[in-house]
């Protein structure tokens, strides 16, 4: 059995804390450990079922992480609203089986977008939730050998299309900010390294960043040096699973 582990930005308990949280998809369980009780007391949602991924995100705009799940076998994303209390679910049609589920604010509008990177044409294509998550776009960035990373790297308050090459260690941006037609290339990593982007220095940009599983270090390139300072903590050893913060 195994489980996944998410950081979320806020469950519902509207404390601006991150709750931290297990999908098990033997039983479709959420587990939420709750940040206003200093984690000590935790909820369960029944929602899901096995070979979900768990993708949380505010689908539904209120400012709290709403549960929902990607289902590959049939594209589906289900998705359980916060502002309902967790008791009125939606669902959107948006993938593939073989494609990557890749939630982000890709648009600005302070919603979750339903997204998917498509390995085999290395196509990002998104479902904004501007236009009620109706209307589809799509940008061609990257392909089946790369790993993509959706997230804020220029601070905008949209999600630039991200990817890291493991056998280049290169990590390509193509930004927001510009409309998704300008890029930025960063050298961080090697081919053994997991990317685990997130905000390590608190400046609300996303840090690029990847974990060694051969030495359990963390190796962080910091935005608020302008990528130029690094960080680096030992955290972890061979086999274990790096579980990043999201900003």
């Amino acid at each position: 059995m195994r489980l996944r582990c998410e950081f979320l930005a806020d469950r519902g308990n509207g404390d601006g804390e991150p709750d931290v949280a297990v999908f098990r998809p033997s039983s479709g369980t959420w587990y939420v450990l709750k940040s206003s009780t200093q984690l000590a007391s935790y909820v369960t949602y029944s929602f899901g079922m096995a070979g979900d991924i768990p993708v949380p995100g505010d689908y539904d705009g209120d400012g709290m992480t709403d549960i929902a799940v990607f289902r590959p076998s049939t594209g589906v994303w289900y998705v359980l609203q916060s502002r309902t209390d967790f008791t009125v679910s939606v669902d959107y049609t948006l993938g593939l089986s073989n494609d990557t589920p890749m939630p982000g604010d890709y648009d600005g509008d302070g919603r979750t977008d339903v997204a998917v990177f498509r390995p085999s044409t290395g196509a990002w294509i998104i479902k904004t939730s501007t236009s009620n998550f109706m209307t589809s776009v799509q940008y061609i960035w990257g392909d089946s050998t790369v790993v993509p990373i959706a997230g804020d790297y220029d601070r905008d308050g949209k999600t630039d299309l991200t990817f890291f090459d493991p056998p280049a260690g290169l990590w390509h941006v193509l930004k927001s900010s510009t409309n998704f037609s300008a890029s930025a290339e960063y050298a961080w990593g090697r081919v053994d390294d997991v990317p685990v982007a997130g905000d390590y220095d608190g400046d609300l940009r996303v840090d690029i960043a990847v974990f060694r599983p051969s030495t359990g270090v963390w190796y962080v390139l910091t935005s608020g040096s302008n990528y130029s300072s690094v960080l680096s903590f030992s955290w972890g050893m061979l086999g274990d699973v790096a579980l990043p913060t999201r900003p």
